[in-house]
């Protein structure tokens, strides 16, 4: 998906935002009806990082994982590294701010998508090191 999106403009990724938030608004106002009043702020930073991950800032987030490693973070130039420094701070703010509110469901989501990433760094480090035995 994020190469899919990788290929169209500034613009049509900006469009992806606004149709996520509206698909949100569209989705919490039928939970608000179905059942009342919901705290919708801890939703709001999952589909927000799920966007900035998944159409934006992915490349750079999948970076500071490569930085544990100590052969692969050589390849990447120091403005790749102070920008993913920077995006996993911010990630780690939200992650931080969801277990503060208590939702504890969507800092799950946000551990499970910082899970995915590392696991994305790991398993080539692994299958190398039973390759070699």
């Amino acid at each position: 998906m994020i190469a899919w999106l990788g290929k169209y403009g500034r613009g049509t990724r900006i469009f992806f935002l606004v149709l996520i938030y509206v698909a949100y608004q569209a989705l919490l106002a039928g939970i608000r009806s179905q059942y009342g009043e919901v705290e919708s702020q801890e939703w709001i930073l999952v589909a927000m990082v799920f966007y900035l991950i998944l159409f934006g800032f992915g490349r750079s987030f999948g970076n500071f994982f490569l930085l544990f490693d100590r052969f692969a973070r050589h390849s990447l130039t120091s403005k790749e590294k102070r920008f993913s420094i920077i995006i996993a701070s911010l990630f780690g703010c939200a992650l931080g701010a969801e277990i503060y509110m208590g939702g504890w469901i969507q800092a799950s989501i946000l551990v499970a998508i910082l899970i995915y990433f590392f696991w994305g760094v790991l398993v080539p480090r692994f299958q190398d090191a039973f390759a070699r035995s």
